[in-house]
C-alpha cells in the first residue's frame, strides 16, 4: 500500500525539481594555473536595464583583455558573439546551455573549446 501512494508522489516531487529554471547569472570557468601560464575561459554574466551581459575572457599563456558583451538567454540556452580577439577568445560566436553545475558551450568554429566552465568563483578570486 505505501509503495502505490509513495510512488506517484515520488514521480511528481521529480518532475518539479527537474522544471526549475537554471539561475543565469553567475561566473562560469574553467580558467586555471599550468606550469607557467593561465590557460582557460571565464564568463561573467549579469543583469542590468533589462538585459543580460557577460564579461568574457580567454587565456592561452597570457590573459587576454576582458571584453564585455550582450547575452541572448532562451531557457536554459545562451550566446553572445565577441568582436575582436583581444579578450583571447575567437572573434567569433559562442553558444552553450547552462546547467546546475555550469556552462557547457563552443565557440562557432572550434571543435567544442571551450567545454564546460564550471559555476562558481572567479579565478581572480
Amino acid at each position: 500500500m505505501k509503495s502505490i501512494l509513495f510512488g506517484p508522489l515520488a514521480l511528481f516531487v521529480a518532475s518539479v525539481v527537474a522544471a526549475e529554471p537554471v539561475k543565469v547569472p553567475g561566473i562560469y570557468s574553467n580558467m586555471h594555473f599550468a606550469t607557467e601560464d593561465v590557460i582557460g575561459v571565464e564568463v561573467f554574466i549579469v543583469f542590468g536595464h533589462n538585459q543580460y551581459q557577460a564579461v568574457v575572457q580567454c587565456s592561452e599563456g597570457s590573459p587576454g583583455i576582458p571584453e564585455v558583451v550582450p547575452v541572448t538567454v532562451s531557457g536554459s540556452s545562451v550566446s553572445f558573439k565577441l568582436t575582436s580577439e583581444k579578450s583571447g577568445c575567437p572573434a567569433t560566436t559562442f553558444s552553450g546551455q547552462l546547467t546546475k553545475s555550469g556552462l557547457s558551450g563552443k565557440f562557432e568554429g572550434t571543435a567544442e573549446y571551450p567545454g564546460l566552465l564550471k559555476r562558481g568563483r572567479s579565478y581572480w578570486q
